[in-house]
């Protein structure tokens, strides 16, 4: 059983209905948009006649002329179709005809003056019509809401500034979507590249920039008045000098100053002593600054496949962010977040983007070693408040995060503006006497080694790293000279052996540390023979004696020292 084709056009009506019904409707269509006349007209439309009945007169007083009809009616592309310029309507040919007459029909055929339109043309201006029909009048709200991402199936919200999936459309705008789908003249596209998150602001005329400007209003800075010397003093107890808080203040006031500045490094504060206060001041106060713009975040975030948190960052602060196992692993991930130019953006139900990393990141544990930080490292600021917050430094922290109207936290945003990145510091030489240096903070400053990050370091080494340590300082049995990689090697492994620590392969041992020592393959003499083998050199070979004997010395040297520790 075939279900019948719904009518659409005045050929499937004059079948169902009659030519007295398409009279009718053409006339009312017509009665809107005709200059009324002195007299009522009848519009002959060509009534059915009987066989043999002569055709029926047009009436004379009919609206139509050639000019009316060049002037309103084009000829579609391709089609014997008519299109009404005014009308907006589609008419067979029969239909036009018996509209306007056979004479002014064949005459407007024929003329070489005609209108012509595209198909394309035809249907963009249907959608057009459509969408501004009675009943429909949400699809306009969406044309200027809604705008579709070219090649992905994703739409930018411009009213919450967000990227959503087209199909949330289907479900919010049920009667509205085909419509505002179709609607492809009015309709807005945008490339994914010219969605950007940019705070610099810099951003071409043509780009959608979906940052916004930070929330807070400041304060004049004569109405500062202590009102955020609690969350000042919050931060100054943390450090552990004056320079390591002067030196975060200006990492956490020049972002803040040069909007969209990406810092080199990260902050790390962590310690065994919990209420110290570090999530109060980096997570629970700072964050305020940023609003929106900022996130605290876990392992599982940063674990996600999704990372849709990424989107619009600059503030992240990360808490018990690995357990033991996942440290070292995942390092790779912490140090791209650090100092990445991009960072790819993944949401659910909606295609990934690329987006330009201005995130500057804190890092919070109560762990001794939250993070491995490698002897040479540049990214990280690590201290170790070590002792409960004072009562009367919270309290007072807590009066300026919750005074009214933001002031607090309002104050503690135009301090950092108004900070300047030029600060002094005293430094004690050999003898005792302080002297004055100045320091200029900038978005490259590497962090000043604390005590914390030393004893992270330390902390992270393997074993073969502090066994080359210690050998160089001349805490071990063994002279650091000259020696065969194959004597430093057995040294190592006693090492070991005494530390609990399992060795590595003397391959993997002697290519690590060929990375720190000059290795090279050279003779010395044994006996009275002169042999081959491969040394690490760490003395100059002194004036009077040839590299053959030097070696020597330095072999029997190493030898005797390491037979006499064995013993």
């Amino acid at each position: 059983m075939t279900t019948q084709k719904k009518p659409n056009d005045f050929n499937d009506l004059h079948v169902l209905r009659g030519l007295p019904v398409v009279r009718e409707q053409l006339q009312n269509a017509l009665s809107t948009h005709a200059p009324k006349l002195p007299e009522p007209l009848e519009v002959a439309v060509g009534e059915p006649k009987s066989e043999g009945q002569a055709e029926k007169p047009t009436n004379k007083n009919q609206p139509f002329s050639s000019e009316i009809l060049l002037e309103r009616f084009a000829l579609i592309e391709g089609k014997t179709d008519v299109w009404d310029t005014r009308q907006h309507i589609v008419m067979k040919k029969g239909a036009f005809k018996d509209l306007v007459g056979k004479k002014l029909s064949s005459e407007w055929l024929e003329s070489p003056n005609k209108k012509l339109i595209s198909l394309a043309n035809v249907k963009s201006i249907q959608e057009n019509s459509a969408a501004n029909q009675v009943g429909v009048a949400g699809v306009d709200l969406m044309l200027s809401r809604y705008i579709l991402i070219y090649g992905t199936r994703d739409v930018w919200d411009s009213q919450i500034r967000t990227r959503i999936p087209v199909s949330s459309l289907e479900i919010a705008w049920p009667n509205e979507y085909q419509l505002w789908l179709k609607n492809s003249s009015r309709r807005r596209m945008v490339l994914p590249d010219k969605i950007v998150f940019d705070p610099t602001m810099r951003t071409e005329d043509d780009c959608i920039n979906t940052f916004d400007g930070l929330p807070l209003i400041p304060l004049p800075q004569d109405q500062l008045n202590d009102k955020c010397l609690g969350i000042y003093q919050l931060l100054q107890s943390m450090c552990e000098n004056d320079f390591v808080f002067n030196w975060v203040l200006r990492w956490l006031a020049l972002p803040l100053q040069k909007m969209g500045t990406k810092l080199a490094t990260a902050i790390l504060f962590h310690g065994e002593v919990q209420g110290a206060g570090k999530s109060l001041f980096f997570s629970d106060i700072h964050r305020q600054v940023y609003g929106k713009y900022s996130a605290t975040l876990g392992q599982h975030q940063l674990e996600s496949q999704y990372s849709d948190w990424k989107s619009g960052n600059l503030y992240s602060v990360f808490e018990e962010i690995f357990s033991s196992s996942g440290r070292f692993q995942n390092m790779g991930v912490v140090k791209h977040e650090v100092t990445g130019k991009t960072r790819r953006v993944e949401k659910k139900f909606v295609s990934g983007w690329e987006e330009a990393n201005y995130s500057n990141c804190v890092f919070l544990s109560n762990e001794i070693q939250p993070l491995p930080i490698e002897p040479r490292d540049r990214r990280f600021l690590v201290c170790w408040p070590n002792f409960k917050l004072d009562p009367d430094i919270l309290a007072y922290a807590v009066l300026d995060m919750n005074r009214p109207d933001n002031e607090g936290i309002r104050a503690w945003y135009t301090f950092l503006l108004n900070l300047p990145m030029e600060f002094e510091y005293q430094v004690e030489d050999e003898k005792g006497a302080s002297k004055t240096h100045k320091y200029v903070f900038t978005a490259n400053s590497e962090p000043p080694m604390t005590k914390a990050k030393e004893r992270l370091i330390e902390y992270g080494l393997p074993a073969w790293e502090v066994f080359l340590r210690e050998w160089k300082a001349g805490r071990l049995q063994y002279p650091y000279t000259n020696c065969r990689t194959k004597q430093l090697y057995e040294a190592y492994k006693r090492f070991c052996g005494s530390a609990t620590e399992k060795p590595l392969s003397e391959t993997k041992f002697c290519t690590l540390l060929s990375v720190r020592l000059h290795k090279k393959l050279a003779w010395y003499w044994v006996g009275q023979k002169t042999k081959q083998a491969t040394f690490f050199i760490v003395k100059d070979i002194p004036q009077g004696k040839t590299q053959e004997a030097f070696l020597a010395e330095c072999c029997q040297e190493f030898a005797d020292a390491f037979k006499e520790s064995a013993d």
